[in-house]
């Protein structure tokens, strides 16, 4: 029988399709203070998640958003980054660029994607959101109201 499928009477639900199930959310970070002024061509690192564990074969979304971004000196593009890891020397596992931002434009950024173990390992590991500017500087911040997250959740086999 096949998980998720359908189930009729009599069935009975095997250890291996409970394990085939989605497992939640194994890591994550909120920050209501996050706060970075980046100059052109200074990755900085902006919030890392908790310490998790990824299982072999396994398969994670990860949701990673940053409160608001803006150019805060003239038009330029603006990177975010989702890198494994610490800090700012990580492998990128997904990024995104947002080309010619105009001057003190605000916006808020989110971002999902699908990572598996074999992106990611399995050993204990951290997911850190990078930022960074290609002219002039660029401002992130975080606050009450428009926090700045990572969450990262097992969605099964």
């Amino acid at each position: 029988m096949a998980v998720p499928g359908t189930f009729t009477s009599g069935q009975v639900l095997t250890a291996a399709e409970m394990n085939d199930l989605p497992g939640g959310i194994v890591a994550s970070v909120r920050s209501t203070g996050a706060t970075a002024t980046v100059a052109s061509g200074a990755i900085t690192a902006f919030i890392t998640s908790s310490a998790f564990t990824p299982v072999a074969g396994r398969k994670y979304r990860v949701t990673y958003n940053v409160g608001y971004v803006y150019k805060t000196t003239g038009a330029g593009n603006i990177y975010i980054a989702l890198r494994l890891g610490t800090g700012t020397g990580g492998t990128i596992l997904d990024d995104i660029l947002h080309s010619t931002a105009t001057l003190n434009q605000y916006f808020p950024f989110e971002k999902t994607t699908i990572l598996t173990s074999a992106e990611l390992g399995t050993s204990s590991t951290q997911l850190t959101v990078t930022v960074d500017t290609n002219s002039n500087s660029a401002q992130f911040t975080s606050s009450a109201t428009a926090t700045s997250n990572i969450i990262v959740e097992d969605i099964g086999t």
